[in-house]
């Protein structure tokens, strides 16, 4: 039996570069102490949700972060699935003048460091504003004790987001692509203005959660930001839930309002 283990964290994102990569290395710590094979984060959990501050003249500051996490974890033995702004093609010019192609994505490094792979959010909202749709079938391998497992990632809105606005039903084409496991990473808005309405999106953010993985027969590993969206503390508590969800059961849900790690394992024969 081959055991592929994955840990996530769910913290506080801020804006702030310094105190995120600082909560991502304790997760990376707390990782390999629970001997994890990889790590998962919140979605943009390095950069924040600093979308109109995050361009050709900025993003090689978030880089180095990246790159030092990546080491660290390396040092560790844990791979990584960092969610983070990231600025491809710097060469090119979009509209507004705007340099590079700019995404939200989750990109992956194994426990040597080596880049595996990334998705980029497919369902953008608002606050990605300039960022590009991915469009590939989110999904990634990794090759672990001899065994290859496939792992489906999605990146917030993408697990819902073609209820309203139409566009690719992705759980469904994670399916298709047979995946072992499910990750999903978010962060989500906490702040509304009207008696009930977080308590509305909450309910369906945990009811399409479970429902995705039994609709799938596929397990599910959710993270979210424990802050509001824009990076300012809160204490209305995440909005999708964080922790594992198995086709008819929830394996593990985390506190609302709390830093906790957690982890899942998938085995193959």
């Amino acid at each position: 039996m081959t055991k592929l283990r994955i840990g996530a964290v769910q913290f506080g994102v801020s804006n702030s570069i310094e105190n995120n990569t600082k909560e991502i290395k304790k997760a990376v710590d707390w990782a390999h102490q629970s001997k994890c094979n990889f790590m998962i984060t919140p979605e943009v959990a390095l950069t924040g949700y600093t979308v109109s501050e995050y361009n050709i003249h900025t993003c090689d500051e978030y880089e180095k972060a990246l790159a030092d996490i990546v080491k660290y974890s390396a040092s560790k033995g844990v791979g990584v699935m960092l969610g983070t702004l990231w600025l491809e093609d710097k060469d090119h010019i979009g509209v507004g003048g705007i340099r590079g192609k700019k995404y939200n994505q989750v990109r992956v490094y194994d426990a040597d460091g080596r880049f595996i792979d990334q998705v980029s959010k497919t369902h953008t909202i608002s606050f990605d504003m300039d960022c590009i749709p991915g469009t590939k079938t989110p999904v990634i391998t990794i090759n672990h004790g001899g065994k290859t497992f496939k792992v489906g990632i999605l990146i917030c809105n993408d697990l819902a987001g073609n209820y309203w606005n139409g566009g690719d039903n992705l759980p469904k084409k994670i399916m298709e692509a047979q995946a072992d496991v499910i990750v999903h990473c978010s962060n989500s808005s906490k702040d509304f203005f009207n008696p009930g309405e977080k308590e509305l999106h909450d309910d369906f953010h945990s009811s399409v959660t479970q429902f995705m993985s039994y609709a799938t027969n596929i397990p599910f590993i959710s993270v979210d930001n424990v802050n509001n969206i824009n990076g300012i503390k809160i204490d209305s508590g995440t909005s999708y839930p964080s922790g594992v969800y198995l086709p008819l059961k929830i394996e593990y849900s985390s506190p609302r309002s709390e830093t906790d790690y957690f982890y899942y394992d998938i085995e193959k024969i």
